[in-house]
């Protein structure tokens, strides 16, 4: 039962009272989260969001420049080049900037070229290409010994032809087998540097590939910086002609790789004609011929045979001719 209030005020003092009453503490008002609290609540797992911090500065310009630009420059040019050089131009901050921003201005395509040219001169001296001119040269040079006629010349007697005068010439089927032996080992040797012919073939239309990306790079540049040297003329004359004395250099670059670029595709189009020899011409009609010389030599052919072989045997040494 609650205690009476009346009886307490009543209580004589000193008297204990009738019962212990607790002491009640009210717990402390909780703290309302303020919306604009700078300070976001993490929780466990979360990752840390990082704000950006702003730093006061000067806006980085970019120089106004369109491929019109470089087409005017460079009436002709490629738009693969000029894009580029447009991009190396607005790239550029003239802000602040001084020769040793210059110095380096399409050096790094330079040093690029002259390693692909260095490293040009492995493929180019591969000795597959001496090799197999050498046995496709040495067929030529047995073929045009060959006689038609008089080696397929029935009249002349087995006997007679054991003690025939030497003669650099092959008129006999004697001289024929001889021959035969030695081309179907050149032959051999031709069918085996197929391979190699190709691979050299692909190092040659890659490595011709890169030095023409090289090209393109160093124009650019060269274009890039003729523009610069134009547009800073008035506000930075000293920086203009630092950009144009680049641009003379790049310029010299280009135009040698330009004057190189007749070998590079002689390199390519040569191994590419010695394999299309190889497949189409003694692998197939040179073995052909040899097939039916034989067989016809062995017998007295008619004159019409005879004269188609000599027509066929022309028609190879045409097409083997260097």
């Amino acid at each position: 039962m609650p205690d009476d209030p009346k009886a307490n005020a009543n209580a004589k003092p000193g008297a204990a009272p009738d019962r212990l009453r607790p002491t009640i503490i009210e717990p402390p008002a909780k703290r309302e989260k303020r919306q604009n609290d700078a300070t976001p609540i993490r929780h466990a797992g979360t990752p840390t969001v990082t704000t950006p911090t702003a730093i006061p500065g000067v806006a980085r310009k970019r120089i106004a420049v369109s491929p019109a630009d470089m087409t005017r420059l460079s009436p002709g040019v490629s738009s693969r080049t000029a894009a580029r050089a447009v991009w190396l131009v607005e790239s550029f901050v003239a802000e602040g900037a001084g020769d040793r921003h210059v110095t380096p201005w399409g050096r790094g395509a330079q040093q690029r070229h002259a390693a692909l040219i260095s490293e040009g001169l492995a493929p180019s001296d591969d000795g597959v290409l001496i090799r197999t001119r050498g046995h496709v040269g040495r067929i030529v040079e047995i073929l045009e010994t060959i006689d038609v006629e008089a080696t397929c010349d029935g009249r002349r007697a087995p006997l007679l032809a054991l003690f025939e005068a030497p003669s650099g010439r092959i008129d006999s089927p004697r001289k024929l087998t001889v021959a035969r032996a030695e081309l179907a080992g050149l032959i051999d040797l031709t069918r085996a540097a197929l391979d190699p012919l190709r691979t050299l073939e692909a190092a040659l239309c890659d490595h011709s590939r890169r030095i023409d990306e090289t090209r393109v790079e160093i124009e650019a540049a060269a274009l890039g910086a003729l523009f610069l040297s134009e547009h800073l003329a008035t506000s930075r004359p000293e920086l203009s002609r630092r950009f144009l004395q680049r641009e003379m250099s790049l310029t010299q670059s280009a135009v040698e790789i330009r004057g190189g670029q007749f070998e590079r595709d002689s390199q390519v189009e040569d191994a590419r004609a010695l394999i299309a020899t190889i497949q189409d011409v003694v692998l197939a009609t040179l073995v052909s011929w040899l097939g039916d010389m034989a067989i016809r030599a062995s017998r007295r052919p008619a004159t019409t045979e005879v004269a188609e072989l000599r027509s066929r045997l022309r028609a190879i040494l045409r097409k083997l001719a260097p």
